[in-house]
């Protein structure tokens, strides 16, 4: 059972790498033996032998990539990571599926399917038959998109991210259909035919990249709709959205409202532990009065008590929301004398026991965690309340400003949530730039290199 918010250290993956550096030598080695002019019986034997190894090598990397993906979701399950190990979950299954075919294969159809040749083939093809392959999921993702960027369109205004799902569906369809053209024949020298190989498979390992970030950013936001906190919250954070001109709340609003005021009341009758409401948001230009303004007033209607609410009323964005929440908290953890009030800058809060070890339940731990100097120490047993499409990202913006923060969705409409993928993608490419160049450098050089060690 996957325990969310419960690890204090981050899952790594150098096992996985480890055991990739290590499978690369013994593979070069056996395939060095097979085609070295042996006999046939040498080479189905290597052929064989490569085949159990990926085989193993493919269900050990599933097994550490669902691993880290779950070890992740209790550490933070708003995190850029999860994106990564589920995407590349999926490529990983396939590449399985199809080795396990080609080994079986080998047995009953050594002439065919028991060489070096249609080994590397499988291998160095797997990129393009992975997206070729998912084409219908992609194209029926794609009209979805386009569909519900019109419907944003016509219920809100023309805007860049109104439209970016449009832009996305053109430029997916545009690639699935050059990779199409592309498996045509090539006349000409072998040299020819290297370079076009070449050229495709590159092509569509970076696809192949961008795709996995797709399908991993759809499950981490679906994974973080469903997401309940369990009820031993402390602060309950509502983030702001447009308010109407008289200052009542929107749908929208409303719902997030709603979400959090049902979670009150769930937390009190099971547990009889009483939270405090942070309502998030600030004035904009249109509007008669701040966003947390409207909120309070609708708290304290359906029967909250004045003393049960703080106000946050600077934020224009998620990120300001979170960021000015953090000290709104902090400031009332004072006041109670449960932490140092300097401990929004830098200081260390006092009197406070460690952290505890992973795998403690939330509960178990101080409201503020100590930190290293120089350091934000960290809020624990922080919930926030916002719309399902913008869990993962405001959990996103509540870890980088250290509040261990889990969020509840509010219901919606359908056609907000192909869009709020994309822009989870799109926030995906900007941030960890280092690491993305790693793993897609990672994922170019190996299939250029089977390219030229099938060629050369």
């Amino acid at each position: 059972m996957i325990s969310l918010d419960s690890r204090t250290k981050k899952p790594k993956l150098w096992s996985l790498l480890v055991l990739s550096l290590a499978m690369i030598p013994v593979l070069l080695i056996l395939y060095r033996t097979g085609t070295a002019g042996g006999t046939q019986e040498i080479q189905l034997c290597t052929v064989r032998s490569a085949s159990v190894l990926l085989c193993l090598y493919y269900m050990a990397a599933l097994f550490l990539l669902g691993n880290a993906f779950r070890k992740q979701l209790e550490y933070n399950p708003y995190s850029y990571n999860v994106i990564y190990y589920s995407g590349f979950f999926f490529f990983t299954f396939f590449i399985l599926e199809i080795l396990l075919f080609l080994m079986l294969g080998s047995f009953t159809e050594a002439d065919r399917l028991g060489t070096w040749d249609a080994l590397m083939t499988t291998l160095l093809y797997s990129a393009r038959t992975f997206v070729i392959l998912s084409l219908p999921i992609l194209m029926t993702f794609c009209a979805g998109l386009f569909i519900s960027n019109i419907g944003l369109i016509r219920r809100e205004r023309k805007s860049f991210s109104n439209i970016l799902g449009m832009i996305l569906s053109v430029m997916i369809f545009l690639g699935e259909v050059f990779l199409i053209l592309c498996e045509t024949g090539v006349f000409g020298p072998p040299r020819s035919h290297m370079l076009h190989d070449l050229g495709i498979n590159l092509f569509a390992a970076i696809f192949l990249y961008f795709e996995c970030m797709l399908m991993g950013t759809i499950v981490a936001d679906g994974i973080a709709a469903l997401i309940e906190p369990p009820f031993d919250r402390d602060y309950l954070i509502v983030l702001g959205c447009g308010i109407r001109a008289d200052g009542t709340p929107t749908p929208l609003l409303r719902g997030r409202l709603n979400r959090a005021i049902e979670f009150y009341y769930r937390q009190l009758n099971e547990t009889g532990r009483e939270l405090i409401f942070v309502v998030a948001g600030g004035k904009g230009p249109d509007e008669s009065i701040p966003e947390s303004e409207c909120m309070r007033n609708y708290l304290l209607e359906h029967g909250i008590r004045p003393g049960q609410i703080l106000t946050e009323d600077r934020s224009t964005d998620t990120a300001e929301n979170m960021r000015f929440s953090r000290e709104v908290i902090l400031k009332d953890l004072a006041a109670k004398n449960k932490v140092n009030p300097d401990a929004a800058d830098a200081g260390r809060p006092e009197g406070l026991p460690p952290a505890d070890d992973a795998g403690s339940p939330a509960d178990l731990r101080p409201a503020v965690e100590p930190s290293r100097p120089g350091k934000l120490p960290t809020i624990n047993r922080i919930a926030f309340s916002t719309t399902n499409y913008h869990v993962f990202r405001s959990g996103l913006h509540a870890r980088r400003v250290k509040m261990r923060a889990l969020g509840m969705g509010a219901p919606t409409r359908w056609y907000f949530w192909p869009n709020a993928a994309v822009r989870e993608f799109v926030g995906l490419l900007t941030a960890h730039r280092l690491k993305q160049a790693l793993i897609l450098t990672g994922i170019v050089l190996i299939y250029a290199g089977m390219t030229l060690v099938v060629y050369l």
